[in-house]
């Protein structure tokens, strides 16, 4: 499944994909770019 700029095999995966690209430096840095990071957008939870 895929999610904004995410992609994982469950929810699970997905939230902890969000959660690593907000708080550490799993996703590198975007070489080039001026402008602030971009903060994913809150997930929410299927159903």
């Amino acid at each position: 499944m895929m999610w904004w700029n995410c992609v994982g095999r469950t929810d699970e995966e997905i939230r902890r994909a969000r959660d690593d690209r907000m708080t550490s430096d799993r996703f590198g840095e975007v070489v080039g770019y001026d402008g602030d990071r971009l903060d994913a957008p809150e997930a929410h939870r299927p159903g």
